[in-house]
């Protein structure tokens, strides 16, 4: 008889080391918020505007890559702006490079085994998605993984440093040997948001002057022979405004993106060494056995560090406190396939 192991991912393992509770909820009973955070959100949606940009049938397309950002209901007008200003800036810098692609969005399952006893897991087998596979004009193979961030990305960044060891880039290496390839490497491809916001912009008459007033009235110059265009709270002189626009807000976003574009967009080798990957299989090896124990104590500690991360709680915070329900079909849906990455 065929015994169907359960699959376990990065991003499950991922839970895990964050919070053994968090862990249980989602990934154990299937529960996820139904609206995700804005960061989710957008993430998701450049995520999927570059599988546009690379898949094949779309390589470089810049309209079809736009398109799929236009068709995302979850994001909002500005956030869909700032998107199409990045996918903007990211074509512009990158659409002439040279490679081929083997592979979008390729999904793989292989054992999950001991990296020195070569013992095969009899209660999880791995798996996971690779982003995209690329041959290199010299024929080398590498591994693709897109990312967007808004932290500084520059190779002497923090973000870049934590690479070395980052799980899901040791998990590529395994991956894509389960699929065939003879990786090289592994390709990191980042694209930084840009830190901006809509704002408030001056309203200006015909011949382009600001307008500024004060109880009513417009106000003119001491001498009276010009309008003013400063405000001055002391006085009461206040500049009329209105709400920048999206496609404004995608204009200035974009202008930024031009004038700097390697703080925003960042594309480098991550290496991984044997002795590299060898730590990393010791490390998916040994977290899954927690994982498993941790299911069949049937405990699962909360840890109160993970409760807020940038700037957000935890979605099952309401739950932890005992100050929510699963139960409320307005918060929390329950999925049967508690990989939403994978097709299973």
């Amino acid at each position: 008889m065929t015994v169907h192991l359960p699959l376990i991912t990065t991003s499950e393992l991922r839970s895990f080391r964050r919070c053994k509770r968090e862990h249980h909820l989602s990934y154990r009973l299937g529960y996820r918020e139904i609206h995700k955070a804005g960061p989710l959100r957008f993430g998701t949606a450049i995520h999927n505007a570059l599988e546009v940009w690379w898949s094949p049938a779309t390589l470089g397309n810049f309209e079809a890559a736009l398109a799929a950002i236009d068709s995302n209901g979850e994001i909002d007008e500005f956030e869909r702006a700032k998107a199409r200003a990045m996918m903007a800036g990211y074509h512009a810098r990158w659409v002439d490079a040279e490679f081929e692609v083997l592979g979008v969005e390729e999904q793989f399952e292989t054992v999950l085994q001991h990296p020195v006893t070569g013992e095969e897991s009899q209660i999880y087998r791995f798996g996971g998605k690779i982003d995209a596979i690329a041959r290199m004009p010299n024929g080398d193979v590498f591994i693709w993984e897109h990312k967007s961030t808004s932290y500084e990305c520059g190779f002497e960044s923090t973000y870049w440093k934590k690479l070395k060891i980052d799980p899901q880039i040791s998990a590529y290496y395994l991956g894509a040997r389960a699929l065939g390839y003879d990786v090289k490497g592994c390709m990191y491809d980042v694209l930084r948001k840009p830190l901006i916001r809509p704002k408030e912009i001056p309203v200006v008459d015909e011949d382009g002057v600001k307008i500024v007033m004060c109880n009513g009235e417009r106000v003119r110059t001491k001498d009276g022979k010009k309008w003013r265009e400063t405000a001055d709270t002391k006085l009461g002189y206040e500049t009329l405004t209105r709400p920048e626009t999206p496609e404004e807000f995608e204009t200035r976003c974009l202008d930024a993106i031009i004038e700097e574009p390697e703080k925003y967009f960042v594309r480098g080798e991550v290496p991984r060494l044997e002795k590299d990957e060898l730590d990393a299989a010791h490390d998916r090896w040994d977290w899954a056995i927690e994982v498993h124990q941790s299911e069949s104590a049937q405990r699962y500690p909360r840890n109160p560090d993970s409760c807020e991360t940038f700037g957000r709680m935890c979605s099952f915070w309401e739950i932890c406190t005992g100050s929510g329900s699963l139960d409320d079909e307005t918060r929390y849906h329950r999925r049967t396939n508690k990989h939403e990455e994978l097709k299973l």
